[in-house]
């Protein structure tokens, strides 16, 4: 049902002869996630859908009923796969993302596109970032999924069997990328002097002649300047290093009504518009989203109060329970 939704919206921008430029000025969303809304991967959230439907020329009621049509679809198929949609929580609460979780990643969509083509061009990225504002999730459940099927990914950490992985992973593959995540383990678990053999030895896999084998390296900010303590990861950072700063608005918001949309919920609007006013500028926006939704045999909606004080970032909205097919009007979202 994304799919079909998806080829309308195209239609619709194609009959309209809008470039995504032009989308983007009059909708107040990114190119890229207006491209995403309508590639097919995934149903959109609703505002992303109606703003991109109603910027083309399209009437909102109409599309806001097209996409609550597409949603409760997509949420009766998941009901008919028992084994797939058994109350399945739309947050990891305080765990990062991991490569399984890639239909609950919503937010970054602009960063995954810039590391995908860094990380297939160019020799060595390094990912640097604040603790929590979210690397980990970004390049395991965005980034490498994101990847073209002919590159191979492994994803490690310093202190994960990194020189054995290397042995293991790195043959028979055309193109490898190998994210190594927590770089900064090397200045905490190692002694200096295997500390800049490990850090060497990665560095000269990315110097190989025949390019194959491409370095994305995640690191903490605080640990920038024990960076510079090796000239040539020093050299990388200097070149090649990608900032993860705190999500806009626009990024708060799908990340919190992105991972619903994907399981068959919906978001309170007004609710959603509190997470986002709280988490605004900070590091992480993780925090304990879980708590606001809780499996239910029976009940129709499950709700948990957002709390006066203190009020963690983006940690409680409202949520419908995922709706069954007798109940079409509980996808609709709730006016607030």
């Amino acid at each position: 049902m994304a799919e079909r939704f998806a080829v309308e919206l195209r239609a619709l921008r194609q009959d309209a002869g809008l470039p995504y430029r032009n989308l983007s000025a009059r909708t107040g969303y990114s190119p890229s996630t207006l491209s995403a809304a309508a590639a097919g991967h995934r149903l959109p959230i609703l505002d992303v859908a109606v703003a991109y439907a109603t910027a083309c020329g399209g009437d909102e009621q109409e599309w806001t009923a097209k996409w609550q049509a597409a949603a409760l679809s997509a949420a009766t198929e998941r009901l008919d796969d028992a084994s797939a949609t058994a109350d399945r929580a739309p947050y990891r609460g305080l765990t990062s993302f991991t490569t399984a979780d890639a239909d609950l990643y919503f937010g970054r969509e602009d960063l995954v596109a810039e590391l995908v083509t860094r990380a297939t061009s160019r020799p060595v990225t390094v990912v640097l970032g604040a603790s929590g504002v979210g690397k980990s999730s970004l390049l395991a459940a965005g980034v490498v999924p994101a990847l073209p099927r002919d590159v191979h990914a492994v994803v490690t950490t310093p202190c994960g069997r990194l020189r054995e992985r290397l042995a293991e992973e790195l043959t028979g593959h055309s193109t490898c990328v190998l994210v190594v995540d927590q770089l900064e383990e090397v200045f905490t678990h190692y002694p200096a002097e295997e500390r800049a053999a490990l850090v060497e030895g990665l560095l000269e896999l990315a110097d190989r002649s025949d390019g194959r084998v491409r370095l994305l390296l995640s690191v903490r900010a605080d640990f920038y300047g024990r960076c510079a303590e090796h000239p040539r990861l020093a050299a990388a950072l200097r070149n090649d290093q990608v900032l993860v700063a705190p999500m806009t608005d626009e990024e708060l918001q799908a990340a919190v009504a992105g991972p619903a949309t994907a399981v068959g919920l919906s978001v309170e609007r007004a609710l959603l518009a509190a997470v986002v006013r709280d988490a605004r500028g900070q590091a992480g926006c993780r925090c304990s989203r879980t708590q606001c939704w809780r499996p239910g045999a029976d009940a129709g909606v499950t709700c948990s109060r957002w709390p006066a004080s203190p009020r963690p970032a983006g940690s409680v909205v409202r949520w419908c329970r995922r709706p069954r097919p007798r109940t079409p009007s509980s996808t609709r979202p709730r006016s607030g």
